[in-house]
């Protein structure tokens, strides 16, 4: 009777210890693959996309003539695809605010008020207007695009690709909105960005010609009026957070915020 009882219990605690030994196992598993999913396989299978910008403008009359210039770059590490055209079902999800693939929109701001405002795009104060003369939405990919109105147009990672308008615009301050639309196999991609210039084109310091502002010789301008820096990298993570701002009369606007690196 001892003697069965004593096994009984090595029983009991044999089997306990491997049911211990079995969750801990697979806990492991569990915790392994979703640590490989996260750092590895989402990474490879997210996509990524730098927008930046360049704007040149020379004196025309009274006018100015202003060459800007969309800088895209897959900084990521699959394929981006662009639809070869919006649906009008997709046109209406996006709240018709765009029409084409890689869709620009140019705006002015206002320059009969006083006093601190915010000028966002949506904001209703309407402080950005359309420009007249110039279309409500501009396709960036004119140039991909076929006669029959599809666009043809991929991007490998690594790759930049650099679009390019002319425009005759009157001097002021601008807002532009950039929109890229990406296609998956079940899903759409969508990025966009906000970016300010001024017309004619804010005067570099740097031996550049004058006429030419990049967004990193438009900073140094600002920290010339001892404003913040418009880039500031994050130690512990890597990243940089950008500040698309400028000033008119000592007001301070701010179009948009970005977290990413670029």
């Amino acid at each position: 009777m001892l003697c069965y009882s004593f096994e009984t219990e090595m029983q009991r605690h044999m089997s306990a210890q491997s049911t211990y030994y079995a969750v801990t196992a697979m806990g492991i598993l569990v915790g392994g693959g979703w640590t490989f999913y996260q750092y590895a396989l989402r990474k490879a299978f997210e996509s990524a996309l730098s927008i930046d910008y360049l704007i040149r403008t020379e004196p025309r009359e009274h006018q100015f003539v202003a060459f800007l210039e969309v800088i895209l770059i897959n900084i990521g590490n699959r394929r981006i695809s662009v639809p070869p055209r919006l649906t009008r079902e997709e046109i209406e999800d996006y709240e018709q605010s765009v029409l084409y693939p890689a869709d620009l929109q140019i705006r002015r701001l206002r320059d009969d008020f006083d006093g601190p405002r915010f000028a966002g795009w949506w904001s209703k104060a309407n402080l950005l207007e359309n420009v007249d003369g110039l279309p409500s939405h501009i396709n960036l990919l004119f140039e991909y695009t076929r006669s029959d109105g599809k666009v043809d147009f991929f991007m490998e990672p690594k790759e930049q690709y650099t679009l390019g308008s002319v425009f005759v615009l009157p001097a002021g301050h601008y807002a532009a909105k950039i929109v890229f639309v990406g296609k998956r196999a079940k899903a759409a991609e969508f990025w966009g960005r906000i970016v300010y210039f001024q017309i004619p084109a804010v005067r570099s310091s740097s031996k550049k010609p004058n006429g030419i502002v990049h967004r990193s010789q438009y900073r140094s301008a600002n920290h010339a009026v001892g404003t913040p820096p418009c880039d500031r990298a994050d130690r512990n993570s890597g990243k940089q957070h950008r500040l698309d701002q400028f000033f008119i009369n000592g007001n301070r606007f701010v179009l948009a915020c970005h977290g990413r690196c670029f």
